[in-house]
Order: C-alpha cells, then sequence, then structure tokens
C-alpha cells in the first residue's frame, strides 16, 4: 500500500542541495583525502569544486533552488563565497541560495534534507548530495527523475554495498499502521546523493512529526538512525522501493571510497583505476576523480562526449 496525502498544492519545480560539513571539529571529507584539512585553502578548494561542477552542468529540468547548506563553516573565506553566491542566479535560470543549518540542529546529511524541506516545502522533487559528491554530465538531474517516473520508488540513491545488510531480528520492526514487519534487508544507503519525491517529506511529517529521527534510536547505532540506514527504512515502511542506478547497460562507479566499518572490504561497483565501458553512466562520482586525477576526468570527459 502507498501512503500519499497533499495538504498543500505542490510546485512543479525542483530544489537542488549540497550539504557542506560542518568543518570545526570533525575531519574533513576523509574519503578525498588521508587526514582532516586544516588548511583554509585546501578547504575552500574542495568547496569550489563540488559547487562549481553542479553550476557547470545542465540539470535538464526547471530547477528553481540550488542551495548550499552551511553546517557551520569555521572559515571566513569560504563565508565570503558563500555570500558572492547568494541569491545570485546560474546559468541555467536556478537562485543560488545559502541555508544556514548547524550540525547541532540537524545532523548530518540526513538532518541536512530535513533543514532544507523546512525551509523549502511543497516541492515536486528534491535532490540533496555531500560536498564530496560532482556531477559528470548534463541531466543529471532528469536521469534521477527518470527512475521516480516508476510511482513505485520513493528515494533514488548511492547504494555503496554489493549486499543487502540483514536488519537486527531482535527489534520490533512496525510499518506505518503499526504491524509487525519482518526484519527487512536493504543494501546500505549512503548519504551521497538521493532524489526524493515531495509527498514522501509530507509523509515523514505526518508519520514521524518534525524531527524525523526521533524514532528507532533504539534499533540501530545512531548514525544509522540518523540515516544511512534508517532514513531509507522510512520510505519503505511507507510501502515504497529504493532504486539505484545499477542497470545491466549502465556503469556506476559512484561511491566506491566512502569508508565504513559495516563494508570494510568493499562499498561501491567500481575502483579507482576502472574505466566506464557502456553506453550509459551514473551521473555522479566523487569529487577525488576532479581534484586527484584530472586525466581520468578528463577522459571521462571526452568518452561521454563521444556516446552521445
Amino acid at each position: 500500500m502507498k501512503y500519499k496525502t497533499f495538504d498543500k498544492p505542490i510546485k512543479d519545480f525542483a530544489v537542488a542541495s549540497i550539504h557542506i560539513f560542518n568543518m570545526s571539529h570533525v575531519p574533513f571529507n576523509r574519503g578525498l583525502v588521508s587526514a582532516q584539512v586544516s588548511n583554509p585553502y585546501e578547504k575552500l578548494k574542495i568547496i569550489k569544486t563540488a559547487v562549481e561542477t553542479f553550476l557547470e552542468f545542465d540539470p535538464g529540468v526547471s530547477l528553481e533552488k540550488f542551495i548550499i547548506v552551511n553546517s557551520g563553516t569555521d572559515c571566513n573565506m569560504t563565508k565570503e563565497y558563500y555570500n558572492s553566491l547568494n541569491n545570485t542566479k546560474t546559468k541555467f535560470g536556478a537562485t543560488i541560495e545559502v541555508l544556514d543549518a548547524p550540525d547541532s540542529l540537524y545532523p548530518g546529511p540526513y538532518g541536512a534534507r530535513m533543514a532544507v524541506y523546512r525551509k523549502y516545502p511543497n516541492y515536486k522533487y528534491y535532490f540533496d548530495c555531500d560536498n564530496d559528491c560532482i556531477p559528470l554530465k548534463n541531466d543529471w538531474y532528469k536521469d534521477g527523475l527518470e527512475i521516480l517516473k516508476d510511482p513505485e520508488v520513493g528515494l533514488v540513491g548511492a547504494n555503496i554495498s554489493e549486499q543487502p545488510y540483514q536488519c537486527k531480528n531482535n527489534i520490533k520492526w512496525i510499518n506505518v499502521d503499526g504491524e509487525e514487519i519482518p526484519p527487512p534487508s536493504f543494501k546500505y544507503n549512503s548519504g551521497f546523493y538521493t532524489f526524493i519525491p515531495g509527498h514522501i517529506y509530507k509523509l515523514f511529517d505526518k508519520y514521524w512529526g518534525t524531527d524525523w529521527f526521533a524514532q528507532g534510536k533504539d534499533y540501530i547505532t545512531s548514525t544509522g538512525s540518523q540515516g544511512e540506514l534508517g532514513f531509507p527504512f522510512k520510505i519503505m515502511q511507507l510501502g515504497y522501493k529504493i532504486a539505484d542506478f545499477v542497470e545491466e547497460d549502465t556503469d556506476c562507479f559512484y561511491s566506491y571510497i566512502v569508508p565504513d566499518s559495516l563494508f570494510p572490504s568493499m562499498t561501491g561497483i567500481y575502483g579507482r583505476n576502472d574505466y566506464p565501458a557502456k553506453n550509459k553512466i551514473c551521473p555522479f562520482y566523487h569529487a577525488q576523480l576532479k581534484l586527484l586525477d584530472s586525466q581520468k576526468w578528463e577522459w571521462i570527459q571526452n568518452y561521454l562526449r563521444e556516446a552521445v
């Protein structure tokens, strides 16, 4: 059964947001560098690479807002960069806005998604990603919406595990009607990127109130309940499926570098030395590609141009 509710008109526009991590007290972007980044110039370079790569490529849809979620930067140069972009337009017509969402109020990448929805409700589609995610091509938003045409799908995201994670069987799992269900198995869904229809967030408010993550903190670690496992499970509780770009005709090599204790051996499809060979490619990759391997970045760009 699908649970849908529309209390207010849904705007026929899309929103994209990129979550810039708090750099004051946590290692910044461990997947991109080997240790915590302390050099403010290097921090800003990483942020600019992500933001400006998104602004370079045509999303392929009517994108009304491009949101930079500031989780609380401690860097004055970064603040100046945000100010220079705030309330400007992309070359594709979207308005760039900086949203201050301190990590203490909106923890982690999935908390940032909640902050975006609170500020920008009633949109038809939402795209959210971490600042180590970059697009490879034009139509990066349109490609995600093609999958969302399936009414059974409630989230398109980066599944970073090859095998489904079996949730604990000593916990009582229930759907939104309070009916007990078997412990689910699903792939570990990173915060790398997600496409979500707006009505899903409305349902989150209906069933879990204004704090979506207040439920479920007893069945998995705090990290899981705040996002990677708890977030997609809520969508499954509503009766929807989780999807990604893994298809027979698609090379999908987006987030292999994401470290995680649940899957220490592998977190993706392709390794750093692999190259695409199929006609279609997942539209996203880790930012390390452009920052640390410019030759491979150019090779893939040429490959994509020839494949069109």
